[in-house]
């Protein structure tokens, strides 16, 4: 459409005609599609911007705060069953269903495990750990990773790397142990030119379709002009 326009301008049938107003309506109305294609998937937003393309990886969401709230709480069920064990044991004349040993002992264990492990999951969604974005920026011709590590020196974790190191897209289908393609997972990994391999999109963590990760597949090829293989493993 826009090159309609032109050939329409350069053709001398129109002169002396400011049309720059009409040809900045008619781009933002073509980006505007764009961003509408781009952004209809819902866990991964592709945005254009000054020439960029940007999307990040999310950690925590409801189901995990949900499991890791299970664990405590089955974590401290256990240790307070281990504990009265342990506590009834004293008394000679108390009856218990559990003997402390060795039953209440594995209990108790369990229990510390479960409540460790339930706080650990915790602090790692509070902590964003493993969170992080993704920047093709096609102006410098350099790809940004960033992700949140936990708390200290390396809390913050920087790559970059330059559209001319890049070598090809691979997509990499995990199968189960029956070799099904049921179930299977999905990961895309950039390879560069020395044979170094950075996972940018895994389809069984970011709980995405087999559809939609072709999709942002494509997106991303098209964009970085890189060929696509595939890949077993």
């Amino acid at each position: 459409m826009l090159k309609t326009y032109m050939k329409f301008f350069e053709s001398g049938l129109i002169k002396n005609i400011n049309i720059k107003p009409l040809l900045n309506g008619i781009i933002k109305i073509t980006w505007d599609k764009i961003l509408q294609v781009l952004n209809k998937s819902r866990y991964f937003n592709l945005t254009y911007k000054f020439k960029r393309l940007w999307w990040e990886e999310k950690v925590g969401d409801l189901s995990d705060k949900m499991l890791s709230l299970f664990i405590i709480i089955g974590g401290l069920c256990f240790l307070t069953v281990g504990v009265i064990t342990f506590i009834k044991q004293n008394f000679e004349d108390s009856y218990q269903i559990i003997p402390f040993f060795p039953q209440g002992m594995i209990l108790i264990f369990y229990g510390t495990i479960g409540i460790l492990l339930g706080i650990f999951q915790n602090l790692t969604m509070w902590w964003n750990i493993g969170w992080g974005f993704y920047e093709l920026d096609n102006v410098s011709k350099e790809i940004f990773i960033y992700r949140q590590s936990y708390p200290g020196k390396n809390e913050e974790i920087y790559l970059t790397f330059f559209f001319k190191d890049l070598n090809y897209l691979k997509v990499l289908i995990v199968l189960r142990e029956d070799l099904t393609p049921v179930n299977s997972q999905k990961q895309l990994l950039l390879y560069l030119k020395d044979n170094r391999k950075i996972p940018i999109l895994t389809e069984f963590v970011k709980k995405i379709s087999f559809k939609e990760f072709d999709y942002q597949t494509v997106v991303i090829s098209r964009y970085l002009k890189i060929p696509i293989t595939l890949a077993t493993k």
